[in-house]
């Protein structure tokens, strides 16, 4: 059995938080500073200015700042992750030292499969202590493709070396790691409530509970 782990609201919990997604949290509240910041000074903008671009790109390309800013300034996308999601972890998460434990139990059958920049996906795993059972099995929103593409998950099998049935696939939010994997035919872990994923967990301690118990079905 193989494993695909979502990264951020799965492997930690959003501390401090007002909401349950990464956009609704601190950390993401952090980046927006940095945005704001980053716009002042590469483009020469002030306050109210920044706010027009952010709102435009909003309702132009739903949010995605990299997108907007690489298609309206010819802005490098991966100068932007730098400037704003370049964030130390400690100062939001709490390490939960299961999830360590977590990895090492799975070895080399995970991969991590993230919408995040490099730079923080790079960052957090460092700071969880996992990225020596990782490797270079990551793929982040700097992906040609990405979460919810049902596709990223085919090519994330593909990198394990494994059938999409014997694969599963954990996060904790159903429209992007439960329904998109399920289509193509892998088991889903959800962390929290869902009819759609074949596991329910409440939290990602749980976990070594069930890839034991999928290792002994599996005769892993």
């Amino acid at each position: 059995m193989k494993f695909i782990f979502d990264l951020d609201g799965t492997l930690y919990n959003f501390d401090n938080t007002i909401g349950k997604r990464f956009c609704e949290s601190l950390i993401y509240q952090r980046v927006k500073e940095n945005a704001n910041y980053f716009l002042q000074e590469r483009l020469n903008l002030n306050n109210s200015e920044v706010k027009k671009e952010l709102e435009l790109a909003d309702s132009i390309c739903k949010g995605q700042l990299s997108v907007y800013l690489e298609n309206k300034y010819g802005i490098n996308k991966y100068e932007y992750f730098c400037n704003c999601y370049d964030i130390n972890p400690k100062e939001f998460i709490t390490k939960n030292n299961n999830v360590k434990s977590l990895f090492r139990l799975l070895g080399n059958n995970a991969l991590i499969l993230t919408g995040a920049p490099k730079i923080w996906a790079r960052r957090t795993l460092d700071y969880l202590g996992v990225s020596d059972y990782i490797g270079d099995n990551v793929l982040t929103g700097e992906y040609k493709i990405v979460k919810p593409n049902p596709s990223v998950f085919l090519e994330a099998t593909k990198i394990l070396n494994c059938l999409p049935e014997d694969t599963l696939s954990i996060g904790d939010q159903e429209h992007t790691d439960i329904i998109p994997a399920k289509t193509i035919g892998l088991k889903t872990a959800i962390i929290g409530n869902s009819i759609f994923a074949d596991y329910q967990l409440s939290n990602i301690d749980e976990m070594i509970d069930l890839v034991k118990g999928l290792n002994e079905r599996y005769n892993i």
